[in-house]
This record gives structure tokens, C-alpha cells and sequence, in this order.
């Protein structure tokens, strides 16, 4: 429509998948790493933080990311419930999109490119396996297994000629192969030739299998389980040699560090309960050399470059966090932060266009600054009680105010407590523990005064000098959606109820001066003002609809 101002998404603070080995560091520019955000594929740069792309050609949340070992290629799958999945190819280079590939049906649960980039195998829920040509992008081989492949990965790439041969592993539960793939001269084009099931102990190996690679020589391929363990098998003989009990909640990511001068092989192993392993040895020999704790569930590994020192990783974890860590594990600092549960609410100064810094707070209780000049946490904010070691249970956070003239960030909370904190060290300063009963749901500020409202239709009005009680209104008959201040007049709020009742306040003379009812349609959920001549209101409904209202005219001006 022509006048409209679109709005781009200009950048991404923090991590927010759960899916494992779906934050990848570039295997050539070890600086530069790819992860998904919901539905969004985020090219971000460790020593550049403002250095990020953003691209959102997928329609669900992006479950599965690999780039090509040269660098070349990436690959990313998403997770759609009408069994139409986008599977993507992309370049590196021009960040653009290469074609979409066909082939799978079920959700990609494990996926590989090979050595040289030129072939890509992904397994599917269903138990459906393609391998593509990324020349052509057609599918050149399919197999179909009686349970989903958990993983695949790639091995030595055969003589160099015109079509070398390859092999690649298959990992499903209580079964691993190993598929031969060469040129067929016949049909002009390269199929799977064979397939050879690895022998393993005689009482049966019943694992889920979940991330691993074949060593750089060729010899093993070491895979982890649902059970915590590091399992090895010989390529050669196609047999089982060892299994290495590890971690608890299972192995979820692993990576190939290098191999020693004795021919022992280093690898690091993430697990679900938040630790990482170093591990080394060979055939039936190895020994856990050193561990070191993550702040949640280990989802990837990945080797880096960022200090130049040549054994340096980057560690994913499901809670957020990203940590750059040396391949001895002494060593471990944060380098992206994130909240572990739901963004409930922003704020930011009311002088936002010349800050750097802005407030979140989250279903888990934590408020946290932000500095946004390099998109760092400048403090947490916790809730604490004397005779408590650590925060307690206060509920979500429902509204913030950033008061930067006063360095203080104020917040309500689900359990009806309002807590002031001081916006550099996070420290609690103030503490009103029932503001409103069954819990407040949103606030604001004026230059004298913290307006409150909860979930028990009141609008509670305190000093914001010593946050004493002031004034109460009790017109609305259910839960305040929203309360601001008029931009034209400091000295009127607006507040707006799920009873689709929007009254306004005049707080220097304590009393109402006008009601807006919406006859028709859903309730309130919001509503903001314009802050340009026109000033005037507009709310959101439960049913979608957007109304426009002028203060002064009693009915609805407009419906969206």
C-alpha cells in the first residue's frame, strides 16, 4: 500500500533453539558462525557483534543447520506440521538462497555434506534417506530404513579421479551401516553400491544415536547416545570396538580435535546435563581427560579462531548461552547471552533515541540490561528475601519501566509484587510485596508518579520518590491490559481492560475524566498513542481487530 513505512528486523540478541548441532561455526572462517531463531537463519560474526545477516525464507522454526566442509554450502530444514517441510541449500558467499530440495516428507533428523561438497545426505523421521547431487540438485540415491536415521556422516573420499568413490554411515536405533557410493557407468550417475551392516556385541547395542563423525584417517567412527555414552566402531572390519560411559542425559554433540603423535585421537563430547568432555584414545583404549560445566543442556561444538591460540571452541547450550572455550577445558568465557524462558516485556529509556541501553524481563522472573552498543548484559536483576540463599519464586515478569533519569528499572510480577532495582549493579532497592492482588500485569511513569495496574482491575497510583501509596481507581471490572501516559498531557493516564473498557486519569486532580467502551468485538490486549499531532489511541482486540480513538469523541473513531 503506498504511505506504509516497512519495518525490518534489524538485529538478534541471544540464542533460542533447542536443537542440537544447530549452532555452527564456519569450518573455513572460523569467526563467523550460523544458528537459527525460530523461523529466521542468522549469519552472526564472534569478534563483530553489529556484523549480522538475517534471512527468512522459511515459514517454521528451522530444526536443522550444516554448512559444507569448505565452506561453500549450507544447509537448513524446518519443522512444519502440514508435512510441508522447506529444505534449503544456500551460498555462503551471497547469503542467497539456492534452491529448495525435494525428496523428504518427515521432519530431517540427521544430515551430512561430504568432504568435497559436492554430494549432501539428509535422513528423515520417517525413515527416509536422500542424497543429493549439489551439482545438478537432484536426488542421485534414496534408501529407506525401518527406523529414522539418527545420523549420518561421511568418510574418506575415495582415489582422486574423475568420479572418486565414497563412503558414508548411518546411525538408527540399534543398527549402523556403512553405504559405499560410486559412479555407475551404466546408468550415468552415482548410486548407493553397497551397504554393510557394522557387527556389534552379541547381546545386541539397543542406542539412539545423536551427533558424531568419522576420524580424519578414515579408521573409526565415534558416535554418541541417548545413554551418555561415546561409542567406537572400526571402519575397516565394520565392527564394534568400544563404548565409553560419559555423561548423563546423553551425548548430544561431539567434535574431532586432533590426533596426537602416538595416533591416539582427542575428541570433546557435549551431554545433556551441561558438561564437556575431553576425550582421548584409540580402538578398545581411552581415558576422559577433562571436564567442565556449561550453564544448561549442551546442544553443539564447534572449533574456532578467535584468539589465534589454534584449540579454541565455541560451545552452544540450550539455555542461551554461548562460550568460547580452550581445548584443555581451563578455560571457559561467555560470548552471547540470552533468557532461558520467555520474553515477557521491553523497555527502554524514555529518552530511547540516545541510549544504548534497554531492560527485558522474563517468564522465570530475571530482569537483565543491556548495553546495545555491543549487545552485552550490563546487570541481572533478581528478586531476593533475607534467610534465602539465592533468588526466589516471585512469578513471570509482566511489565518493566526503565527510569534512567534515576538509574532505576522498575518491575511487576505475576505474583503482584512491584520491585525497584538500581540499572547498574542489579541490585534490589525498593519492594512493594502486594501491589495487587492475583498479580500486576503492567505499569508506567510520569516525572512524579509510578502508575501500576493487576489482574484485579485496579489502578494504583505511587510517588516515585519514596514509592508510597498515592491514589487507587477501581472502574474497570477485570484485568488492566495496558497503562501509559499521554504523550500531550504529562499529567493524564490511559488505561485499557480486558472488559474493553479504556478509562483516562487526570493524577493531579485524582479523579476520571473519560470513559471509552467498545460495544462489539473482543476484548482489549493492548494499546499504545500516536505521538505525533493527531494523538490519538489505539487498542488491540482478542479478535484481532485494531480500533482508533480520539479522547475527546466517546465512540470508536475506526475499525481495522
Amino acid at each position: 500500500m503506498a504511505g506504509e513505512i516497512p519495518f525490518e528486523l534489524e538485529h538478534l540478541i541471544g540464542l533460542s533453539t533447542k536443537s542440537t548441532e544447530s549452532y555452527v561455526v564456519h569450518p573455513v572462517e572460523k569467526s563467523k558462525v550460523v544458528y537459527s531463531v525460530g523461523s529466521t537463519l542468522v549469519f552472526g560474526d564472534l569478534k563483530d557483534p553489529h556484523n549480522q545477516t538475517l534471512l527468512s525464507s522459511h515459514d517454521s522454526p528451522i530444526t536443522t543447520i550444516r554448512v559444507a566442509p569448505k565452506g561453500s554450502r549450507i544447509f537448513t530444514a524446518e519443522s512444519a506440521t502440514g508435512g510441508q517441510r522447506k529444505l534449503i541449500v544456500w551460498d555462503w558467499t551471497s547469503r542467497k538462497q539456492i534452491a529448495q530440495l525435494a525428496g523428504l516428507q518427515g521432519e530431517v533428523l540427521s544430515a551430512s555434506f561430504s568432504p568435497d561438497d559436492r554430494f549432501l545426505v539428509a535422513g528423515d523421521e520417517k525413515g527416509m534417506l536422500c542424497v543429493w547431487d549439489l551439482q545438478t540438485l537432484h536426488v542421485c540415491a534414496y534408501v529407506r530404513f525401518d527406523r529414522p536415521c539418527e545420523n549420518v556422516c561421511w568418510g574418506l573420499v575415495g582415489e582422486l579421479r574423475r568420479m572418486p568413490s565414497y563412503t558414508f554411515a548411518t546411525c538408527s536405533a540399534s543398527s549402523v551401516k556403512v553405504h559405499l557410493f560410486d559412479y555407475d557407468v551404466r546408468s550415468l550417475q552415482y548410486q548407493i553400491s553397497s551397504t554393510h551392516p557394522m557387527a556389534v556385541p552379541s547381546t545386541g547395542l539397543k542406542r539412539h544415536f545423536r551427533g558424531g563423525f568419522i576420524t580424519e584417517d578414515g579408521r573409526e567412527l565415534i558416535v554418541g547416545t541417548e545413554a551418555g555414552e561415546i561409542i567406537v566402531f572400526n571402519m575397516e572390519n565394520r565392527v564394534f570396538r568400544h563404548a565409553i560411559n560419559v555423561g548423563a542425559n546423553g551425548i548430544v554433540s561431539a567434535v574431532f580435535c586432533n590426533t596426537e603423535s602416538d595416533g591416539r585421537v582427542t575428541i570433546l563430547a557435549g551431554a545433556g546435563d551441561g558438561r564437556i568432555h575431553r576425550i582421548c584414545g584409540r580402538d578398545t583404549v581411552w581415558e576422559v581427560q577433562a571436564q567442565i560445566a556449561m550453564d544448561g543442556a549442551v546442544i553443539s561444538i564447534g572449533k574456532c579462531s578467535l584468539t589465534g591460540d589454534g584449540d579454541e571452541y565455541i560451545a552452544a547450550t540450550a539455555a542461551g548461552m554461548v562460550y568460547n572455550i580452550d581445548g584443555s577445558l581451563k578455560r571457559r568465557s561467555p560470548l552471547s547471552y540470552a533468557h532461558r524462558t520467555s520474553v515477557t516485556s521491553v523497555a527502554f529509556p524514555s529518552d530511547s533515541m540516545r541510549s544504548e541501553r534497554c531492560v527485558t524481563g522474563s517468564a522465570d522472573g530475571l530482569v537483565r540490561v543491556w548495553d546495545l552498543s555491543d549487545y552485552s548484559i550490563k546487570c541481572t536483576c533478581r528478586v531476593r528475601m533475607r534467610g534465602v540463599a539465592g533468588p526466589v519464586e516471585i512469578g513471570a515478569v509482566k511489565a518493566v519501566v526503565f527510569l534512567e533519569d534515576a538509574n532505576q528499572i522498575v518491575a511487576a510480577y505475576g505474583s503482584g509484587s512491584i520491585v525497584v532495582f538500581d540499572a547498574s549493579s542489579g541490585d534490589e532497592i525498593f519492594k512493594i510485596p502486594e501491589a495487587h492482588r492475583n498479580g500486576a500485569t503492567t505499569l508506567c511513569c510520569t516525572d512524579s508518579f509510578l502508575v501500576s495496574g493487576g489482574v484485579d482491575g485496579a489502578v494504583r497510583v505511587w510517588t516515585r520518590k519514596s514509592f508510597s501509596f498515592v491514589a487507587q481507581f477501581t472502574d474497570h471490572s477485570r484485568s488492566i491490559e495496558r497503562v501509559f501516559t499521554d504523550v500531550a498531557a504529562a499529567n493524564l493516564v490511559h488505561s485499557i481492560g480486558a472488559d474493553r473498557v479504556m478509562v483516562t486519569y487526570d493524577l493531579s486532580r485524582e479523579r476520571k475524566t473519560h470513559t471509552h467502551m467498545l460495544t462489539v468485538g473482543g476484548a482489549f490486549t493492548s494499546g499504545s498513542q500516536r505521538s505525533d499531532h493527531e494523538t490519538e489511541i489505539y487498542t488491540a482486540a482478542a479478535d484481532g481487530s485494531i480500533g482508533i480513538w480520539d479522547i475527546d469523541i466517546p465512540d470508536i473513531v475506526k475499525v481495522i
